[in-house]
C-alpha cells in the first residue's frame, strides 16, 4: 500500500469521527482544533501531471489521490497569561520527497503590548496574499484549492521571524496594519529557495460586506536547482562559453519584491472576490504577474461557483535567441497558463463539505503550467496544451 493510499485511509476514517470532536478548551487555557482535506483527482491527458507551483512533489506518473490536496492540520495555542499566547500548527501531508511526515507550519509566541497592539516571534505565516492565513484549510473556501497562477506565484508559505498587528479604524474602516520581517525556505524536487532579510507589510481594511488587502514584502534569495533539465542547460551553456547566463539561471545573492492586492464581498447569499500580485526579480525568476476573479452563490447547502485565473511572465529570466535548448529550460521553469474553473460545494454538515470541481487549464506554449511530463520532455510536455482536469474532495474542521 502507498503512502499516500494509507494517508488518504487515515482521513477518510478520522471524519467518521469529527462529528464528535469539538474544539477542546480546557480551564488551563489550552486550545485545540483540526482541519483536512481528503482529495481525489484525475486529468484527460495521461502524459502530465498535476505539479502545484508552491507543493511540488517528486516527478513521477499520474496518480487518482491528489497529493497537493490532501492534508491533515492539528492547532493548539495555549494561554500563559492574559497578555501572551503560544501557538503551533503542525501539518501532515506528503512533502516534496513524497513522504508523508509532519511539518511545523506554525509556531510562534503572541503578546499584547496594548489592546490594539500584538507582536509575535517565531515561526508565522507570510501574508503575501489575502488568505495566507487559510491557505491549507479549504473548508474555509468555495473552490478545492486557491487558484494556482496566484497562489503558485511566490511558494514560501512560512516565515521565521517577527511582526506586528496594530488595529485601528479609518473612515469607517476597521484596519488591521502587520509590518513583519525573516527568513523563509522551501524545498521541492532537486532543489530549494530560500528568503533572506525579508521585510514587508500587509494592510487589512474591512467594513460590513467588503474586504480589501494590500501587500508588499521584498529581500534577498537564494535558488539552487539540481534537476537533470536544470543540469543538462548548465552543461550545455558551459560547454558553448556562456558562463554568464548560467549565473542568471540558479545561485545565491538574489533580490526579489512581491506585491498583491486582493479583495472579497459577501453580501447575502453571493461571494466575490479576487487578487492581483506581482513578483519581480534581478536573476533566477522571471518577472511575472497573476490574477484571479471568483464568484460563488449560497443557495441552502450548495454553493455552485467559478473562477477565472491568469499567470504571465512580464520579461523574461534571460533571452533565448532561438537556441531550443534554452528554450525548453524557460519553459520547464514557467508556470504560465490561464484557467477557468466550474464546480459546486456541498455542506454535507456545518464542519464538512464536499467539492467537485472541473478545471480546463490552457497551457501558454512557452511554458509547463501547473502540470509536468511523465516521460522524456523533450519527446512531449505540457506547452502550448488544453488539459482539463477534475478534482473531487472531502474538507472538515473539527
Amino acid at each position: 500500500m502507498t503512502t499516500r493510499t494509507t494517508l488518504l485511509g487515515c482521513l477518510i476514517g478520522l471524519t467518521q469521527l469529527i462529528g464528535i470532536a469539538p474544539t477542546v478548551s480546557a480551564a488551563s487555557g489550552l486550545q485545540l482544533s483540526g482541519f483536512g482535506t481528503a482529495a481525489l483527482i484525475s486529468l484527460d491527458q495521461d502524459d502530465v501531471f498535476f505539479n502545484h507551483p508552491s507543493k511540488q512533489r517528486e516527478r513521477q506518473r499520474n496518480e487518482w489521490i491528489s497529493a497537493s490536496d490532501t492534508l491533515l492540520g492539528i492547532q493548539g495555542s495555549l494561554s500563559l497569561r492574559s497578555d501572551t499566547e503560544v501557538t503551533v500548527q503542525v501539518i501532515v501531508e506528503e512533502n516534496y520527497q513524497n513522504d508523508v511526515k509532519p511539518r511545523l507550519a506554525w509556531a510562534f509566541v503572541r503578546h499584547d503590548l496594548k489592546p490594539n497592539l500584538t507582536v509575535r516571534a517565531g515561526r508565522l505565516r507570510t501574508p503575501f496574499f489575502m488568505h495566507s492565513d487559510s491557505l491549507n484549510i479549504n473548508f474555509a473556501h468555495p473552490w478545492v484549492r486557491p487558484p494556482v497562477e496566484v497562489y503558485g506565484l511566490n511558494p514560501v508559505s512560512d516565515l521565521d521571524g517577527i511582526d506586528m498587528l496594530y488595529r485601528t479604524q479609518l473612515g469607517g474602516f476597521n484596519v488591521e496594519v502587520q509590518p513583519y520581517f525573516g527568513y523563509g525556505k522551501v524545498k521541492f524536487p532537486d532543489g530549494s529557495a530560500n528568503l533572506d532579510h525579508t521585510g514587508g507589510i500587509s494592510i487589512n481594511m474591512s467594513r460590513g460586506d467588503l474586504r480589501v488587502q494590500f501587500g508588499h514584502g521584498e529581500g534577498g534569495f537564494d535558488l539552487h536547482y539540481g534537476d537533470p533539465i536544470y543540469l543538462g542547460t548548465r552543461d550545455y551553456l558551459f560547454a558553448t562559453g556562456r558562463a554568464d547566463v548560467v549565473a542568471k539561471l540558479s545561485g545565491d545573492d538574489g533580490h526579489t519584491s512581491f506585491s498583491a492586492i486582493g479583495f472579497q464581498w459577501d453580501h447575502n447569499a453571493y461571494q466575490l472576490s479576487g487578487e492581483l500580485a506581482r513578483r519581480r526579480a534581478d536573476k533566477f525568476l522571471a518577472n511575472a504577474y497573476a490574477w484571479y476573479l471568483s464568484a460563488a452563490y449560497q443557495a441552502g447547502s450548495f454553493a455552485p461557483f467559478v473562477v477565472l485565473a491568469k499567470q504571465n511572465a512580464s520579461s523574461q529570466l534571460v533571452p533565448a535567441n532561438g537556441d531550443p535548448v534554452l528554450e525548453g529550460y524557460l519553459a520547464s521553469r514557467s508556470s504560465n497558463q490561464e484557467s477557468l474553473a466550474l464546480g459546486v460545494r456541498w455542506d454535507a454538515a456545518p464542519n464538512k463539505a464536499i467539492k467537485l470541481q472541473w478545471t480546463r487549464n490552457w497551457v501558454e506554449n512557452d511554458a509547463w503550467g501547473a502540470f509536468f511530463p511523465t516521460s522524456d520532455p523533450t519527446v512531449s510536455n505540457p506547452s502550448g496544451t488544453r488539459i482539463d482536469m477534475l478534482n473531487l474532495s472531502l474538507d472538515f474542521v473539527f
